[in-house]
């Protein structure tokens, strides 16, 4: 067990001065839109833990996950209270909680927020759940590259998110083309598909689904990725204006600004305005993960069975077809009670049946990270979902390689990377222009993580 002095595991008070006492009174009065959910015994006299979550947005996984707390009930005798959370409200959630001293048992996060609160002492290593579920099933871009900081694992990968290109099938074959490989055949086929269908002499269709308001701006990191760049160098280096990166994110936003096949309304549209453009048959292709597909089938039947994930393009024939590397983890907050009940329901998720369940859930939206289990006839026999679990192996965070950071996290959840894109399409910067303000103001978050002990 890793040694952790007490001036660690305190968050720091010279951060939290002037926000302890509201985000006590957050813990203490909850939070709008936080949906406590306990389906086991209302009689039982045993042990409970708390799992905070934001898989609530698809009915299918919420009650896979109460079945399964069930279960881990009947067959444990340890009740889990599930508390559905949504994403814009969990970090400042974990915040007041700690603040109060009453985490929950187990929180759902990406692997940078781990890290950090790993660093703070809020969170306990997970080395011993990643060693009983087998460290060597594991995919490594989500285990060694994402959470493995300081010679611990801060938390267990849960699943993994990956983006492909989501493209119109039939409209490729409407223009006598096939899926493209490359980005000057991914152009050419949006330059096809954006059209005036019903000769009004005004264009109803276009290419390609870019939506401005990117918060994290990991749709552009991931192709910044593909051409050879990187916001961070293997020993951690800022590379932000790579040249590398300044050409990615310009060809990515002249879809818009200079080949013009992007919806007009692009500049502000955030990613659910794209799902509804494709679903709606406004545009032909996305960069997208598969969580999409559930609500396809609700309410698009006919665009799913037109539709095909095909892997990135890459920028040139022969070049490296990556993703942003997306998904979940579960961290283990030191100071709730019961650790141990609380490791063994992690294990319990990820075990056998029970993952596959709830990853079928998902329809594709959680891929697993367990090497084993993408191999399942689920996942293999499904030309969209094979597609999908085939882009893990090469997909990178933050693209780079390296080992996590807890500031990399920080500058991410402060949009710095996400804030670029809608700089270059409203004009207000180039490329270049946007690449090295947001190095300088990653320079200043890394330089007050320093300054803070993170």
């Amino acid at each position: 067990m890793i040694r952790v002095t007490r001036e660690r595991r305190l968050l720091s008070a010279g951060r939290q001065a002037l926000t302890m006492t509201v985000l006590a009174a957050l813990a203490l009065a909850g939070s709008p839109g936080c949906s406590p959910d306990d389906d086991g015994d209302p009689a039982s006299t045993g042990p409970a833990i708390t799992f905070w979550t934001t898989e609530g947005y698809q009915p299918e996984e919420v009650e896979v996950l109460k079945a399964l707390a069930r279960n881990f009930q009947r067959q444990n005798g340890t009740r889990v209270h599930i508390e559905f959370l949504t994403w814009d409200e969990i970090s400042s959630k974990y915040l007041a909680a700690l603040a109060a001293g009453r985490p929950p048992n187990i929180g759902q996060h990406g692997p940078d927020l781990a890290v950090r609160f790993g660093q703070e002492g809020a969170v306990m290593p997970a080395d011993e759940v990643v060693a009983a579920i087998g460290r060597e099933r594991f995919y490594t871009e989500f285990l060694d590259h994402a959470c493995l900081y300081d010679g611990h694992v801060w938390s267990v990968p849960w699943f993994i998110e990956v983006r492909c290109l989501l493209i119109r099938s039939d409209w490729l074959v409407e223009a006598g083309l096939l899926p493209p490989t490359t980005w000057e055949e991914w152009l050419k086929a949006c330059q096809a598909m954006t059209r005036d269908t019903n000769g009004d002499g005004r264009v109803d269709r276009y290419g390609f689904g870019l939506y401005g308001r990117d918060p994290l701006g990991q749709t552009w990191v991931g192709m910044a990725a593909q051409n050879g760049g990187g916001l961070f160098g293997e020993d951690g280096s800022i590379t932000v204006d790579a040249p590398e990166n300044i050409a990615a994110l310009q060809w990515f936003c002249d879809l818009y600004l200079k080949h013009r096949v992007t919806p007009s309304g692009t500049k502000s549209a955030t990613w659910l305005d794209a799902n509804a453009y494709y679903k709606r048959g406004l545009v032909g292709s996305l960069i997208t993960n598969g969580y999409i597909i559930n609500e396809l089938r609700k309410e698009a039947p006919e665009v799913l069975a037109n539709s095909k994930y095909v892997p990135m393009p890459a920028p040139r024939p022969g070049g490296d077809s990556r993703s942003y590397l997306g998904g979940s983890h579960l961290m283990l907050f030191r100071d709730a009670p019961h650790a141990d009940r609380a490791a063994e329901f992690i294990k319990f998720l990820l075990e056998g049946e029970n993952y596959l369940r709830f990853l079928k859930a998902s329809s594709g939206g959680a891929l697993p990270v367990l090497r084993d289990v993408s191999q399942d006839a689920f996942f293999q026999d499904d030309p969209n979902l094979r597609t999908l679990v085939g882009q893990i192996s090469g997909a990178v965070r933050h693209a780079h390689r390296g080992p996590p950071n807890p500031a990399v996290g920080a500058a991410e959840g402060e949009g710095v990377f996400g804030a670029v894109v809608q700089e270059v399409l409203s004009g207000r910067k180039t490329a270049g222009e946007a690449l090295r303000d947001a190095r300088r103001r990653t320079e200043k978050i890394f330089a007050r993580q320093r300054g803070s002990g993170g």
